[in-house]
């Protein structure tokens, strides 16, 4: 498991995967009916997730282009429909979609680089990173 796993095989060097099987005797070969060897570790180089480091940074800037463009989209599709008050149906729905379109990255592993653009979403969706700036200060006033 990687701790960063947008950090993975991004910079100069490549990333090694280890993989240590804790049960060798789950793995038997059809031909012959061994198992793995016990205490078997196989290490792999990861291949680059991005061809270089700009790459990654254009990632990163369009993952937040997403999340401030998302935040903007939500907060005045909330306002127009508080302000006009058409009706709670309407906001009711607008949520649920919101709702899915913030938890859709749980669903499904998705590459690294979809999964930032998700959680840029996520954050602009359920608005953490106003909020948690928000607990923070007062968190600081405790110390």
């Amino acid at each position: 498991m990687f701790e960063n796993p947008l950090s993975v095989s991004i910079g100069s060097k490549a990333d090694l995967l280890r993989i240590s099987f804790a049960d060798s005797s789950v793995f038997v070969s059809r031909q012959t009916g061994l198992s793995l060897d016990q205490g078997l570790v196989l290490v792999k180089q990861i291949p680059k997730q991005f061809p270089s480091i700009s790459s990654y940074e254009i990632a990163v800037v369009a993952g937040s282009t997403v999340q401030a463009a998302a935040n903007t989209a939500f907060l005045s599709q909330f306002g127009v429909t508080i302000c006009l008050a058409v009706s709670l149906k309407a906001m009711w729905n607008l949520m649920h979609v919101m709702q899915v379109m913030a938890y859709l990255r749980l669903l499904v592993d998705w590459p690294a680089n979809s999964q930032m653009m998700l959680q840029s979403m996520h954050n602009a969706i359920t608005l953490e990173n106003i909020i948690n700036d928000f607990y923070t200060s007062f968190q600081t006033q405790f110390d």
